[in-house]
C-alpha cells in the first residue's frame, strides 16, 4: 500500500507521520533533496542529501516517482524508496498530484492546520525564515488547502498532532481491511 500524506508548510507532517508509523509499524519513505542539509539532520535518515545537478541527473534517468522544485530546492522521491512493502509518502501537494495522477488507487490524506493563525504561529517558531518567507508558505498553504479538500480521499486536522495520528492510522487500518 502506498500511502501519501501532504499538507502545507508547518502543519507538522513529519511529527504526525513519525507517529503514524510507530502506530502502525509502516516505514515512511526518505525523500531525496538538493537543499543544504540542516543542524540536526542526518543523511539517509532525514533525506538523501543530493546536489543540483545530480538531482537533474537522475531525473533524466526516471530514477523518481514523483519530484517538484519547492521553495527554490528540488524534492522528490527515489523510486527505489517504494519498492517493497507498504510506505508512506510525505510530501508536498507538487509531488503528491504527480504521484496521484499516475496511481489512482494510492491512498491520499491531506493534513490540514487548525487555522491559518496557528499555522502561521508555528512557522514562524520554526524560526528559520525571513518574514517575506513565511508569508510566501502561507500564501502557498491557501492553495495547497484548496487542492487538499478537493483532491485527497481524507482530510485530517493536526490541532493535536497524537489525535492526528491516531486518526489517519485508523483510515490506513480500513483501507487494509478493504
Amino acid at each position: 500500500m502506498l500511502i501519501v500524506i501532504s499538507g502545507p508548510s508547518g502543519v507538522g507532517k513529519g511529527t504526525v507521520c513519525k507517529k503514524v508509523s510507530k502506530l502502525t509499524g509502516i516505514r515512511i519513505a526518505i525523500s531525496a533533496t538538493s537543499r543544504e542539509q540542516r543542524k540536526g539532520e542526518k543523511a539517509e535518515r532525514d533525506y538523501y542529501f543530493i546536489n543540483e545537478d545530480e538531482f537533474k541527473l537522475r531525473i533524466e534517468r526516471g530514477d523518481f516517482l514523483e519530484y517538484a522544485v519547492v521553495y527554490g530546492h528540488y524534492y522528490g522521491t527515489l523510486k527505489t524508496e517504494v519498492a517493497e512493502g507498504d510506505v508512506i509518502l510525505e510530501i508536498d501537494t507538487q509531488g503528491a498530484m504527480k504521484v496521484l495522477k499516475n496511481n489512482p488507487e494510492v491512498l491520499s490524506i491531506f493534513l490540514l492546520p487548525p487555522s491559518m493563525e496557528e499555522l502561521r504561529n508555528r512557522i514562524e517558531k520554526r524560526g528559520r525564515e525571513p518574514k517575506e518567507a513565511i508569508e510566501a508558505r502561507l500564501k502557498a498553504a491557501e492553495a495547497e488547502i484548496d487542492i487538499g479538500k478537493r483532491r485527497y480521499k481524507h482530510v485530517v486536522t493536526n490541532d493535536d498532532s497524537s489525535k492526528a495520528a491516531k486518526e489517519i492510522a485508523d483510515i490506513i487500518k480500513q483501507a487494509e481491511s478493504l
